[in-house]
C-alpha cells in the first residue's frame, strides 16, 4: 500500500501529460525552397512557414514540414500523402484538389529578361507573335492569359535552371516574384548569371500565397478552418506583424 501511495503522484503526472499529448494533432505539409518566404536553410524555415506553424499552434496542432521538389509536392497533396502544401497561388485547376486558406502574403509577379534586350508588347499575344519563348518550372501557375496566348514555353525542374536559361539566351522571359528573384540571383550558384538579368515593368499581378489543404486528407475542412482561425488570431494579437518584421518582410497592403 505504501508503494502505491509513493508512486501515485508520478502515475497521475504520466496520465496527465499522456492526455495532453494525445490532444495535440499533427499536420504534415509539403514545401519547396522559396526564399525569402520559406526554405529549409531559413530561420524557422522562413516567415510563411513560421506563420503557418504559429497559426496551427494556436489551434492545437504540431506542424511537420517535408521539403520536396515542386512537382512531387503537388502530387503528394493531390494523393493525400501530405495534408497540404505551403504557399500556393489559387487557380481553378488547383481548386479541384486543394482547399485554399485565407491569404497569407502576396507575391509581386513580374517578367525577367536579359539586360540590353528590348522587349515591348501590348498583350501576351504580342509576345507569341514576336516569337518569344518563356521559361517556366513544371507545375507553376502563370498570370491569366499568358499560357492561353500560345507562347512557346520551355519547362524545367527548378528556378535555378530557369534563370540560367534566361542568362544564356535560351529563353526570352521568365515569370518570377521580385523578392524571390532578388534572393536567388544573389546566391553564389547564380551570381555569374545575375549580371545579365533584370526585371521589366510593369508588375504583371499581385498573387496571394495560401496554405493549400488536400481535399482527400482526413478532416480537410476542419484543418482549413482551424488554420484560418489561428492565422486570424496572429493578426489580432500583433504576432503576425512581429514575424514579418523579424524576417525583414514589409507589411502588405494587399492582405
Amino acid at each position: 500500500m505504501l508503494n502505491v501511495v509513493k508512486w501515485l503522484p508520478n502515475l497521475l503526472l504520466l496520465l496527465f501529460f499522456g492526455n495532453v499529448n494525445a490532444c495535440v494533432k499533427e499536420i504534415r505539409l509539403a514545401s519547396i525552397d522559396y526564399p525569402p518566404y520559406y526554405g529549409k536553410s531559413l530561420k524557422n524555415y522562413g516567415p510563411i512557414i513560421e506563420l503557418i506553424t504559429q497559426a496551427y499552434k494556436n489551434t492545437g496542432y504540431n506542424v511537420k514540414i517535408i521539403f520536396l521538389p515542386w512537382a512531387r509536392a503537388i502530387s503528394w497533396s493531390k494523393s493525400g500523402e501530405v495534408d497540404g502544401i505551403v504557399g500556393v497561388w489559387y487557380s481553378t485547376q488547383r481548386a479541384t484538389y486543394l482547399h485554399h486558406s485565407m491569404p497569407i502574403y502576396p507575391n509581386t509577379v513580374v517578367f525577367y529578361k536579359r539586360k540590353n534586350t528590348d522587349i515591348s508588347y501590348k498583350n501576351f499575344s504580342d509576345l507569341k507573335r514576336q516569337g518569344y519563348t518563356l521559361g517556366s518550372v513544371r507545375g507553376y501557375v502563370h498570370p491569366v492569359g499568358l499560357e492561353e496566348s500560345g507562347i512557346k514555353i520551355l519547362y524545367v525542374n527548378d528556378d535555378y535552371q530557369s534563370f540560367k536559361l534566361l542568362s544564356k539566351g535560351r529563353v526570352s522571359l521568365i515569370v518570377a516574384d521580385k523578392d524571390y528573384a532578388h534572393y536567388m540571383l544573389a546566391q553564389p550558384a547564380l551570381r555569374e548569371y545575375a549580371q545579365n538579368i533584370q526585371w521589366m515593368a510593369p508588375v504583371l499581378e499581385m498573387r496571394h500565397q495560401h496554405l493549400g489543404i488536400s481535399k482527400v486528407t482526413n478532416n480537410a475542412q476542419k484543418k482549413l478552418t482551424d488554420f484560418n482561425r489561428g492565422l486570424q488570431m496572429l493578426k489580432q494579437n500583433g504576432e503576425f506583424a512581429v514575424i514579418l518584421k523579424k524576417h525583414k518582410l514589409a507589411p502588405s497592403t494587399h492582405q
